[in-house]
């Protein structure tokens, strides 16, 4: 029996029944007509689609029948809204999603590398810069399929919602497909502003997206913390040492058998202020100095002495490493300008020279007003009336004194009075004007030098500044931040303690604890004269010295006896005079003679005071000798007394530069609001999604009475012309829309 069906595709979004066959129209259709006919029983293969007598007209794809199970549950079924949504724009959300996702994978990927090393990211077979085209490739293509769908898509959404030239309909087609068309589309939205400008915006900023991207990541050399393998290290390595010392044990005392020789004693007030009595016990016995020590004070005191070849022993496979702060035991130099304490003193000297016994011995009726009293120096000044200026500390007894006018010393080797510097060495602080209060000094040198203009015979010597300083050397405990760069260490002490702790240092005789006080803490007390044992001298690292030090809270450092009085005895040596007897100065007193340089006559100078005269800065000088004995003090230990470092190496590192991410982030961003509004849009107007689907194109194309007016145009040759005065609009023919003529632009 053959049957008649008729399909309607209605204008408002509804089924109709005919003949018991429900229809619907899932995407909301368009109002079209169409005639179904069947000769037989009906099935999905054997249906044909028929019009009217009238005309023929194809099935639109996207018009689908459902069955009557689907269009019982009715239009408002929120499920089938989300069914809608997926069948009309499964593509371009998916695209979006795939966009953002790519997006996300990048933004992790940089957020993990930025700052690392590239030998991190070399594990793997693919270079960082490959990945990241890759992700960007598939962010910007799958961004513009769905940008270029709704650009293509509002197309028809324009004309369906307003009526406007002919020439959009070209504009919105070619900004799908490209930047290009939307800058074309640009003069459309300057006339009729609209959202849609975002979607011109995105796609033509899809030109730089790529590459923008690519601008994200460069490689930098640079120098970095590593380890063998080239990352970063966790720990110090043992590639990179460094020496330090927490204890310094140097020469020793030798018992003899030789009887002891008697006791003595001298008397001094106790701090109570009661007269106590100080007994020496004087030990069969010497001091036998280590014979190392010597070297590291003569090197310091050389000319040719700098801090750069004063470093200590260090290791550094790659020639440039650093560590952590770390203590050592050290010897700390300080220097103060005491010429304030300087008193001026001027006179008139007078004296004979005369030869007396048989072998005619010159000796001097008495002394000069100088500073060098010496009788071979002064032969040319004998028996004359001179002016003296003397320049005088009377705190110390020190004091610079010359006779007045030029030089004296021609050069040539003959009697030469003048005096460059005097120098007084100190070893009790309480004779000191700087240090009374330290604890730890080993020695102090106060100096008085004459300007170099005197030297020079720029100047009188009544018109020449002088000037008076103090230095000193001390135990101390040292905090070092320390670096190697390409081979050349660089060290910074950053912390200092110089306070001996309490208790240390004391004497095996109980009785000896009041005249250490009373002597001023001095070290300067002589075993073989009769000084009893002591314990080591020690400093610590205090408690409160800070958070950034706190590992290095209560480190303790010692200095045995012996090592003090070695040191003692060579510097005692090497600022004796060489005529000097054996009682040329009162150690325990810290009392020494005044020592005077160039020293010219019958006798020399100290060895040590050539060093000291002939430097330019003797502030600089001291600075030099106290780095040389920390490096003898801290070399001369050796495994257990290094410090692991990190090794610095020169590596490629990976760095983002994220002010390139403000294009690409943009662009999707606007890219995703641009494709949002385009598919709510669509769905509001409940207008089939279309997008670039061309057979759509031939079939809602333009109306009888538009194509009249575009065949007369291009045998005109007016054809974009005319697309531009003619204003047009979605409109019904014959139950289908096409795009329709509606008047002309004035």
């Amino acid at each position: 029996m053959e049957e008649t069906r008729r399909l309607v595709f209605p204008c408002t979004n509804r089924a109709e029944h005919t003949e018991g066959t429900d229809v619907y129209d899932l995407q909301g259709s368009l109002p079209t007509t169409a005639l179904i006919q069947s000769t037989r029983p009906e099935t999905p293969s054997s249906q044909q689609f028929k019009t009217s007598s009238q005309d023929t007209l194809p099935v639109v794809e996207s018009q689908v029948l459902i069955s009557n199970s689907a269009a019982k549950t009715g239009g408002t079924n929120p499920f089938r809204r989300v069914i809608d949504l997926g069948d009309s724009w499964w593509l371009e959300i998916s695209a979006l999603i795939c966009s953002l996702v790519s997006c996300g994978c990048l933004l992790i990927l940089l957020f993990r590398f930025n700052n690392c090393l590239l030998t991190e990211w070399n594990e793997s077979k693919v270079s960082i810069n490959t990945v990241i085209s890759i992700l960007a490739g598939i962010s910007r293509s799958s961004l513009a399929l769905a940008i270029s769908a709704c650009l293509a898509q509002y197309k028809w959404n324009w004309f369906n919602k307003f009526e406007q030239p002919l020439v959009d309909f070209d504009r919105f087609d070619a900004a799908s497909r490209g930047p290009y068309g939307s800058c074309r589309l640009m003069k459309t939205i300057v006339r009729r502003p609209h959202w849609i400008a975002l979607g011109a915006f995105a796609t033509i900023f899809l030109i730089g997206y790529e590459p923008f991207v690519q601008a994200l990541i460069s490689l930098e050399d640079g120098l970095y913390l590593t380890s063998g393998n080239g990352r970063a290290d966790q720990a110090p390595s043992g590639n990179a040492t460094i020496r330090r010392s927490s204890m310094l044990d140097a020469g020793a005392y030798m018992k003899t058998e030789v009887v002891a020789r008697p006791k003595t004693s001298f008397f001094y007030n106790a701090t109570n202020g009661d007269p106590k009595i100080f007994w020496r016990y004087p030990l069969g016995g010497f001091l036998r100095v280590e014979f190392g020590m010597r070297a590291p004070i003569w090197s310091g005191l050389s000319e040719i002495a700098s801090p750069s070849n004063l470093w200590p022993v260090f290791t550094c496979a790659s020639g440039n490493c650093s560590w952590d702060p770390f203590s050592s035991l050290a010897i700390c130099s300080r220097c103060e300008d005491i010429s304030g304490h300087l008193q001026n003193k001027s006179g008139f000297t007078r004296f004979e020279i005369t030869a007396h016994g048989s072998h005619s011995v010159q000796m001097m009726d008495h002394p000069p007003a100088v500073s060098n009293q010496d009788t071979g120096a002064n032969l040319n000044m004998s028996g004359k009336r001179h002016a003296f200026t003397k320049h005088e500390i009377p705190a110390i007894g020190l004091n610079l004194s010359n006779y007045n006018g030029m030089p004296r010393c021609d050069g040539r080797g003959g009697p030469c009075p003048d005096t460059y510097m005097t120098a007084k060495l100190a070893t009790n602080p309480g004779r000191t004007l700087s240090f009374t209060n330290y604890t730890t000094m080993i020695l102090a040198l106060q100096m008085i030098e004459a300007d170099n203009t005197w030297k020079k015979n720029k100047t009188l010597w009544e018109d020449t500044k002088v000037r008076a300083q103090e230095c000193s050397l001390s135990f101390c405990a040292n905090v070092y931040e320390s670096t190697v760069n390409d081979g050349i260490l660089n060290e910074t002490v950053i912390s200092s303690w110089t306070e001996r702790t309490p208790g240390t240092f004391a004497s095996s005789n109980k009785n000896d604890s009041d005249y250490t006080v009373h002597a001023n803490f001095t070290l300067d007390f002589d075993f073989e004269d009769g000084d009893a044992e002591r314990s080591n001298l020690q400093i610590h690292i205090p408690k409160d010295a800070g958070v950034q030090l706190s590992k290095l809270h209560g480190q303790t450092f010692s200095i045995t006896q012996s090592a003090i009085n070695s040191m003692l005895e060579i510097f005692k040596e090497g600022f004796k005079r060489p005529q000097a007897s054996e009682d040329d100065s009162d150690s325990t007193n810290g009392e020494f003679p005044v020592l005077i340089y160039p020293s010219r006559g019958t006798s020399d100078p100290p060895s040590f005071m050539f060093g000291l005269g002939e430097s330019e800065d003797p502030s600089a000088l001291f600075e030099n000798l106290a780095l040389s004995l920390s490096k003898w003090v801290r070399d001369r230990h050796s495994d257990n007394s290094t410090v692991n470092g990190y090794v610095i190496r020169t590596m490629v590192v990976i760095r983002v530069h994220w002010v390139y991410l403000t294009l690409p982030a943009v662009t999707l961003l606007t890219g995703l609001v641009f494709v949002a509004l385009s598919i709510a849009d669509t769905r509001a107007m409940k207008f089939p999604a279309w997008k670039t689907d061309a057979l759509v194109s031939l079939i809602h194309g333009s109306d009888k009475a538009l194509n009249e007016k575009l065949n007369m145009a291009v045998i005109e040759n007016k054809f974009h012309e005319t697309a531009q005065l003619l204003k047009v609009s979605l409109r019904h023919e014959d139950g289908i829309q096409k795009i329709g003529l509606k008047n002309e632009i004035d």
